[in-house]
């Protein structure tokens, strides 16, 4: 009997050893996990990944989106602008870091960027296609003259300007000059005697011209050595830690990270900080929802209202009342006084006002918002869609007398996407790397748990049952004890004996 006790003693242990390894391995596990993860994410000489962060392995697109004006006669008489979207217009966009400088914390870079036109992902649509837009040049011109401050006779001088390389407000041109091949402006060959700039001696202009194969300023970068808290975070863009362009300094700064990935933790309360160069200003992000792709749980994070209101806090990036409104930004301070808009697409989230100025547009959540999927471990971006509008003012510029019956509106010239997903394969394969171990050792975990609890509670009771029965039989198979005799001989009596009676 007590040797089963005993057997059942060590297997009492046994299951308390058992919970006691499930408890440790699940405390301590993910933390042996997170240490391995956070050698592989900080960005150093020798990363094992810092092929992926000096050239992203998966493919980036941006896709064009241009607002055809199909009757410009008409709104120079005062009517309603009409607009028709042709797009996508699709390019591969090649990134690539180089020139790049480590410090213990730190590291600079410039990131080249090359853009491929796709004709595949384009379908029948071409470069070669002719767009109705407004002239760009002309109305930053126009809109620098129209100035109180100037004296009178530069608009004399800008009338014969245009009369001479024969501006109109209109211009029709083909989409890749439009872009990045730029069209040929002879104006632009007359200011660069003056101006000097190299851009302007190309005589050549495009929205995006020249800025193909060409990098967006040096960056400087925290490497997550310091903390996986600082992972990516902008130190420097250029050379500076703020920006110049805005009356505030809160306006001014530079936060958070290039958009690729995101900073320790990452969780649905935390604002996601990014800096766009293309809008001269950081925006945050802010949760929406979670979902699954490919075994792992990413999170969404997306542009708030709040980002581009015209609120108080936005006031400073307002540079006057036409243009400062709802869903926009007006960047003439970062691009030499050009009156360039940047909003979001279709003036998603704007005024209805501004969206009813013009006839072509339907804003809608599913095709207009920006937003980022980001994994948690690892705060990389598993899809983005980085969405933005380009517009410029049309109102009834002095120096331009053609322009003198316009309605004044905010006019949309096009809209870019510039997007990333991480194909499911890979996805795939990081759920096999980084969460399935979790989850298994989590399964396994609680078999061990529930094992041990019930190896503890059955032996525990049998041993109670054992002890139980022992104590019974013991009782059970006791001797019993003869009746003890009422009447004893005294010791003084000799002649007495036990069988003697009165």
């Amino acid at each position: 009997m007590k040797m089963k006790i005993w057997i059942y003693s060590i297997l009492v242990s046994l299951g308390s050893l058992l919970v006691v390894l499930a408890i440790v391995l699940q405390l301590r596990f993910p933390s042996i996990m997170s240490s391995q993860l956070e050698k592989k994410l900080i960005i150093r000489e020798d990363s094992p990944t810092l092929a992926n962060f000096i050239s992203p392995p998966i493919p980036i697109y941006m896709q064009f989106f241009f607002f055809n004006i199909t009757n410009p006669k008409e709104i120079l008489e005062g009517g309603k602008p009409k607009l028709v979207e042709i797009g996508p217009y699709t390019y591969l966009e090649e990134r690539e870091k180089f020139d790049l400088n480590w410090t213990e914390t730190t590291v600079e870079y410039n990131d080249n960027t090359t853009f491929f036109f796709d004709s595949e992902m384009s379908g029948t649509l071409t470069e070669n296609d002719m767009i109705t837009t407004l002239n760009p040049l002309l109305i930053t011109l126009a809109s620098k003259l129209d100035n109180p401050a100037l004296p009178p006779f530069l608009h004399g001088i800008f009338e014969m300007i245009k009369v001479r390389f024969d501006l109109s407000p209109f211009i029709t041109k083909k989409v890749g000059d439009l872009l990045f091949n730029g069209y040929r402006e002879d104006l632009l060959l007359e200011l660069a005697k003056y101006t000097n700039d190299p851009i302007h001696k190309t005589g050549r202009f495009g929205f995006f011209y020249p800025k193909n194969n060409t990098d967006g300023g040096r960056y400087g970068i925290k490497t997550g050595a310091d903390g996986l808290e600082n992972l990516q975070l902008i130190t420097s863009w250029k050379g500076k830690p703020t920006l110049g362009y805005w009356p505030e300094d809160h306006c001014n700064m530079i936060n958070g990270t290039t958009g690729s990935q995101f900073p320790q933790p990452i969780v649905p309360e935390k604002k996601m900080y990014l800096f766009s160069s293309d809008l001269c200003r950081s925006l945050h992000l802010t949760f929406e929802k979670k979902y699954e792709y490919g075994g792992l749980e990413l999170s969404r994070f997306t542009l708030p209202y709040e980002v581009l209101a015209n609120s108080e806090e936005n006031e400073c990036f307002c540079t006057d009342n036409f243009t400062c409104r709802a869903s926009m930004v007006n960047l003439s301070p970062c691009r030499n006084g050009a009156p360039v808009i940047a909003s979001t697409p279709h003036f998603y989230m704007g005024d209805e006002e501004t969206v009813a100025a013009v006839d072509g547009l339907n804003p809608t959540k599913e095709y207009h918002e920006t937003y980022i999927d980001l994994e948690p471990n690892t705060g990389v971006s598993f899809a983005a869609m980085k969405r933005i509008q380009i517009s410029m003012p049309l109102r009834r510029y002095k120096s331009i007398p053609e322009l003198a019956n316009v309605k004044e509106v905010i006019i949309p010239l096009l809209w870019l996407n510039e997007s990333a997903q991480v194909p499911i394969e890979r996805a795939r394969g990081l759920h096999a790397k980084l969460t399935k171990p979790l989850k298994y050792v989590l399964y396994v975990c609680i078999a061990l748990f529930c094992i041990g609890v019930f190896i503890i509670v059955f032996f525990a009771i049998l041993i109670l049952r054992t002890n139980k029965k022992e104590k019974k039989d013991m009782k059970l198979n006791a001797p019993e004890l003869e009746k003890a005799p009422t009447d004893y001989p005294k010791e003084s009596d000799p002649l007495r004996t036990p069988d003697s009676t009165n």
